[in-house]
């Protein structure tokens, strides 16, 4: 064989190992980008995809006034009268209302009212209550004039035990939407002792469909 034959031989010997030796390159950065492609997958999965962003669903106007605002406003208004006698003994009595209004669109069946006192018997309060309900006949019960009578038969017992006064109304069992209801021209007469200095009277609001109890926003207080 001349020269000549042996050296293109040769050359494409050397081309064909050139061109394996490019394939075997190639290949070998083909698993490397393979590797590296599995690798950034199971990588993304391992990530937590971003939630959503929901929007907040509005809430309707009555949602949101239930949530943060009571359904009924009570709130006393009185005037207080300090006298004092010749022994200088002070004798303190107020007058006033207590009023509560519906602020809801429900109405409350069988409103009832709650006056605390403290100290316990220290406190008397009057007003339009009528204390024996059995002599209410059934034409008054038709009548639309104001007035109260207590929720228990043994209603001195919790007044002396507890110092609290449950009362109902006679003229009213559906305080309806945005309606007021009033425990009007009470009478509170204050009796200082010398081992109280502080003396307190709460009003709190019930009824059948809305017993959480909903207190006054102010109270009638005194540092004597």
């Amino acid at each position: 064989m001349s020269n000549k034959y042996q050296k293109l031989i040769k050359n494409k010997e050397d081309k064909i190992l050139q061109l394996n030796q490019k394939i075997l390159h190639y290949r070998s950065e083909l698993e490397k980008y393979k590797r590296q492609i599995i690798f950034l997958s199971k990588r993304g999965q391992q990530v937590q995809q971003p939630e959503p962003v929901q929007e907040p669903k509005e809430e309707s106007f009555k949602v949101q006034f239930e949530k943060h605002v009571h359904p009924i406003i009570a709130y006393f208004n009185y005037a207080t009268f300090l006298e004092e006698n010749d022994n200088n003994e002070k004798k303190l009595d107020v007058f006033g209302n207590l009023t509560f209004q519906n602020l809801s669109d429900t109405e409350f069946q069988e409103p009832v009212i709650c006056i605390r006192v403290k100290p316990i018997g220290k406190i008397s309060i009057g007003g339009k209550i009528n204390i024996s309900p059995r002599q209410i006949s059934d034409e008054y019960s038709l009548n639309q004039e104001e007035q109260w009578v207590y929720v228990q038969e043994n209603w001195r017992q919790m007044v002396n035990q507890k110092g609290e006064h449950w009362l109902k109304p006679l003229h009213l069992d559906i305080l309806k939407p945005f309606e007021k209801l009033k425990f009007s021209n009470f009478n509170i007469s204050f009796n200082p002792a010398p081992e109280y200095s502080h003396y307190v009277v709460e009003g709190f609001f019930y009824a059948r469909n809305y017993q959480k109890g909903i207190p006054a926003i102010n109270t009638v207080s005194f540092y004597l």
